[in-house]
C-alpha cells in the first residue's frame, strides 16, 4: 500500500509513503469473497478484534511500524467518490490517513474488507444513531 498522512494544514508538502500493510483479526475472518464481490457476508460474531498495522521499511533489511495500529473498532474508512484510487482510514480524534493500493482491483479489496470490519466491530457508531455531533441529532428534530 501507499500511504499519504494529512493533517489540518494541506501549506506543509505530503509525503508519499510505500508501506506493507497487516490485517490483525482476532476471531475467524470474514468470508473475503463475498467482500469482493460487494456481497454482505452472513453476519456472525466470530470476529472480536482487528487491527491495521502499517510497516515501513527502513532500508538494510530493518522494518519499523509507520505509527500505531490502527484499531477498526474505532476507525472510519470512507472512500471518494470522485476517486476511487484513494480511500481514507480515520482513527477517532486522530489525524487521517489516504491509502492506495498498488492497483484499482487491490484499493477496492482493501477499502471493502476494512470497511466491512470497522463496521462491524464498532459499538460506537450504535450509539446516537451513528451521528458524529449530538447537536446534528437535535437540530434535524427541529
Amino acid at each position: 500500500l501507499q500511504v499519504v498522512q494529512y493533517g489540518d494544514t494541506w501549506a506543509k508538502k505530503t509525503k508519499v509513503s510505500s508501506v506493507h500493510a497487516l490485517l490483525l483479526v482476532l476471531g475467524q475472518m470474514p468470508n473475503i469473497q463475498a467482500l469482493e464481490e460487494n456481497r454482505q457476508p452472513t453476519p456472525d460474531k466470530t470476529v472480536k478484534g482487528a487491527a491495521l498495522v502499517l510497516i515501513r521499511d527502513k532500508g538494510a533489511g530493518r522494518f519499523a511500524p509507520l505509527r500505531d495500529p490502527f484499531f477498526l473498532d474505532k476507525c472510519v474508512v470512507s472512500t471518494d467518490l470522485d476517486s476511487e484510487e484513494t480511500f481514507e482510514i480515520t482513527e477517532i480524534q486522530k489525524d487521517p490517513y489516504l491509502l492506495k493500493g498498488e492497483d484499482p482491483t487491490d484499493t477496492s479489496r482493501w477499502l471493502a474488507l476494512l470497511r466491512s470490519l470497522s463496521r462491524s466491530l464498532g459499538n460506537w457508531r450504535k450509539r446516537r444513531n451513528a451521528l458524529a455531533n449530538i447537536m446534528i441529532h437535535m437540530v434535524s428534530r427541529t
